[in-house]
């Protein structure tokens, strides 16, 4: 087997060089490297498309896909297989592509068919597709064992490659974060962001692994990344004064009143105003399951809560009412 590399600079306006000389009778493999106009590196993937047309045999053309194996580093892999080019005069080369939407000629050059190349052997790179979940409001935490071939019998050896991993806004866009990357292991790394950063990561975007080391870089793994769940708001423990009543009927509090009927156990309605006439809607907006509420050594977790009018009506547990009776502090808190 036969690797060629070659760089291709993508311009618009004309296409870029691109020759190469094979061995007759060999498999050769061309790696890519797509560059911009300004040197930095396309990290889309164009979708590129090989065109040989024989120069003295004649028919129809050589046709190789060239698929992407690194999108994030531009790179990119044709394989033509053995016996493929067979002929001596060599053959046109054309290289097409879809760039911004618009299918363009990239590169264009010629190959030389030769039966004196020397030979080199590379390993199959191949990206593992691994798509993430993760929930907002925790920390994550990710063991990967990486290796350096296909199968997962070599190591990587983790004192000469570096291990990094990125979540980027879509595949080949812009790069939104790092993961921080602790080595745990020979061969396996822990990747982890804090809470407070996938708070911050949209619902839909992309990751991808990367080892980098004195041969270059390879990209182990990648995918999707879906974020899932709401961002708790920040919380205030807060005591307010109420008037704290218990009657038989469950009627409307009025006047700073919080009821706990006999025959109502598991409800609290509670007006938005304290006994001192501070508006508590702000608070009791924010108030979400799992919340308390306490009166005296009586502490209740919030199961629901919705606004009635004026006032709001709360599923709370454990069924029981409080010692309390008229005036008194009632304590908000977020465990």
């Amino acid at each position: 087997m036969s690797t060629v590399t070659g760089l291709v600079y993508v311009n618009p306006i004309e296409p870029g060089p691109l020759s190469m000389r094979v061995p007759s009778g060999m498999e050769t493999r061309l790696e890519l490297t797509y560059y911009d106009q300004l040197g930095a590196t396309l990290n889309v993937d164009v979708l590129g498309q090989l065109e040989l047309m024989s120069r003295s045999i004649g028919g129809a053309p050589v046709w190789c896909a060239v698929p992407a194996t690194d999108v994030v580093n531009g790179k990119a892999r044709a394989i033509l297989p053995a016996n493929t080019l067979d002929d001596p005069n060599g053959y046109r080369l054309r290289l097409y592509g879809t760039v911004e939407g618009q299918g363009m000629l990239l590169a264009t050059g010629v190959v030389d068919v030769s039966d004196a190349i020397g030979t080199t052997s590379v390993p199959l790179d191949v990206i593992d597709s691994i798509d993430l979940t993760m929930q907002r409001g925790e920390d994550v935490l990710i063991n990967i064992a990486v290796f350096a071939d296909q199968v997962g019998d070599a190591d990587y050896d983790l004192a000469t490659t570096t291990i990094s991993a990125m979540i980027f806004t879509n595949q080949g866009g812009d790069g939104i974060i790092a993961f921080t990357v602790t080595p745990i292991d020979a061969n396996e790394v822990q990747l982890s962001l804090p809470a407070e950063t996938v708070n911050l990561l949209p619902d839909h975007c992309w990751w991808s692994l990367v080892a980098s080391g004195a041969t270059g870089m390879a990209t182990l793994a990648e995918g999707n990344v879906t974020v899932t769940g709401i961002v708790t708001p920040p919380f205030v423990t807060t005591v307010l004064s109420y008037d704290y009543q218990k009657p038989d009927a469950l009627g409307a509090p009025t006047g700073g009143q919080i009821i706990h009927a006999n025959y109502a156990l598991d409800l609290l309605r509670i007006d938005t105003a304290d006994a001192t006439t501070v508006d508590a809607t702000v608070l009791l907006d924010s108030l979400v399951l799992g919340d308390t509420i306490q009166i005296g050594v009586t502490v209740w977790s919030i199961q629901a809560i919705q606004k009635v009018l004026s006032y709001y009506e709360v599923t709370i547990a454990p069924n029981t009412q409080a010692v309390p009776l008229g005036t008194t502090p009632v304590t908000f808190a977020r465990p």
